[in-house]
């Protein structure tokens, strides 16, 4: 396996895969279970869907009309990141077809 990089604690596991996507627009990213359950618990709604076999995570912000949602594989311990999207900065980001990289991310311990 590839070298894994440590998501800080102190920092908000979305935001930290949203700068790693603007900075790697062509890797896959995987994040293991402890970095999907970090974002489940602080989300609004988080729906798994079997036939899809994705993961939905959805942030409803007190901001105007503003959201931020993470799609993922399913797995049963990493999970590939499909979409990220944050209303509040109008990013989005799906992956690559063909990456040039892929990228391993775990919380810090």
């Amino acid at each position: 396996m590839k070298e894994i990089t440590l998501v800080p604690k102190d920092k908000c596991p979305f935001d930290f895969i949203e700068e790693i996507v603007k900075q790697k627009k062509d890797s896959w990213i995987f994040i293991h279970n402890n970095v999907l359950e970090k974002l489940i618990s602080s989300a609004d709604r988080h729906k798994k869907d079997s036939i899809s076999y994705e993961e939905t995570v959805n942030w409803l912000l007190w901001e105007k009309d503003s959201s931020k949602e993470l799609i993922t594989g399913i797995g049963p311990i990493w999970f590939r990141v499909k979409l990220i999207l944050d209303n509040r900065t109008g990013f989005v980001s799906s992956n690559p077809n063909d990456p040039n990289e892929i990228l391993f991310l775990k919380m810090g311990e």
